[in-house]
């Protein structure tokens, strides 16, 4: 009788959901292409990313143990790849080109995502988290970049370069952040640095919260840094023999 069953089961819709496969995923790069837009709808599950030299394909990497493949949507439109993943309950390992400029775009619903972004040319951002935890990494490879996050019962933290000035929208309620620490300059409901109108480099942020956190790492004006530098990027997340 269980064995029974448990056949039952593997045949029925919900067996698929006990049945775990990894997939492996590459995105070609169109010759003609200037930049990519990038869509990530990520549910319950992982994602890691970061950035390689990987000649003529745009994205390279792997889904592991996922009850189903990954859907990928591919579109060229006048030198703009855009690009759509969707994913859920299970670990998405991928590299971006980092030759190519991005525009990113995650929909992160109760799922663990981390991007290392700091090798990557990424000139907006728009974050959706949803009783989700999202880290991510910006370097120094754009000079401006527009970045939103929209934050309902998650956790996001955000890490910005020394070398650019901040500026913060911040609205919400019942929500938490370090932005107080951070000694930026609140005008009319806007935090900016002091460098702000000189600095050529800078990231504007618009942040919106309903119950949940805020974390920016960044150092401040007077070389006073906040957060713990490596605490939350570590290479081993990308290794491909951690399966579990």
């Amino acid at each position: 009788g269980a064995r029974r069953a448990h056949d039952e089961l593997k045949r029925s819709r919900a067996g698929k959901f006990f049945d775990f496969k990894d997939y492996p995923l590459t995105v070609p790069r169109p010759p003609e292409m200037t930049h990519c837009k990038l869509r990530l709808d990520i549910r319950a599950g992982k994602l890691r990313i970061k950035g390689e030299d990987l000649g003529s394909e745009l994205i390279t990497g792997k889904v592991k143990r996922a009850p189903e493949e990954p859907v990928v949507l591919t579109e060229l439109r006048e030198g703009v790849s855009d690009v759509t993943l969707r994913h859920s309950l299970g670990r998405a390992l991928l590299r971006l080109n980092r030759q190519v400029p991005y525009e990113l775009v995650l929909d992160n619903s109760a799922a663990d995502s981390r991007l290392r972004l700091d090798d990557l040319a990424v000139r907006e951002i728009e974050v959706s988290n949803s009783a989700g935890n999202v880290v991510l990494a910006l370097g120094g490879q754009v000079p401006q970049v527009s970045v939103v996050i929209r934050n309902n019962a998650g956790n996001v933290r955000l890490r910005i370069p020394a070398s650019h000035a901040v500026r913060i929208t911040p609205t919400g309620s019942l929500s938490s952040s370090n932005l107080m620490k951070l000694g930026l300059e609140p005008v009319d409901g806007v935090a900016s640095s002091q460098d702000w109108a000189s600095n050529p480099q800078r990231v504007d942020i618009v942040l919106d919260q309903n119950v949940a956190s805020f974390y920016l790492d960044w150092k401040r004006s007077d070389g006073v840094a906040v957060g713990d530098d490596e605490k939350d990027f570590d290479d081993s997340d990308f290794d491909p023999e951690d399966d579990e």
